[in-house]
């Protein structure tokens, strides 16, 4: 049980910087202007997505967050939802993480 609770953890801790496409954030420690980016990419199985920060990767999602085991996203189209909503809490100042209720939102779980 505690295996499965670090894993969702981690899960979890792997989208706190999603942003949408092309949407630029301003650092408020240093009024820095950054662009970042959510990048789609086949993975075995289907696909998962890259946060980018100034042409940088810093986040990696090959699976999708919030649910245990390593199942990665169906479509282009989830792994793109599922990275848009993340930046999108970001904007906000929210918690980027996804909950499965989320997930059911955007289609992309039953």
């Amino acid at each position: 049980m505690k295996q499965r609770r670090k894993l969702i953890i981690v899960l979890l801790l792997a989208t706190i910087i999603s942003i949408v496409v092309g949407k630029k954030i301003i650092n408020k420690q240093d009024d820095t202007l950054h662009n970042i980016s959510v990048k789609v990419e086949k993975v075995e199985g289907g696909y998962g997505y890259k946060i980018m920060i100034d042409d940088h990767c810093y986040i990696e999602q090959p699976y999708i967050p919030a649910i245990p085991g390593r199942q990665p996203f169906e479509s282009y189209d989830d792994a793109l939802n599922a990275g848009t909503l993340v930046a999108k809490k970001i904007s906000e100042n929210k918690s980027p993480s996804l909950n499965i209720n989320e997930l059911k939102q955007l289609n992309i779980i039953k």
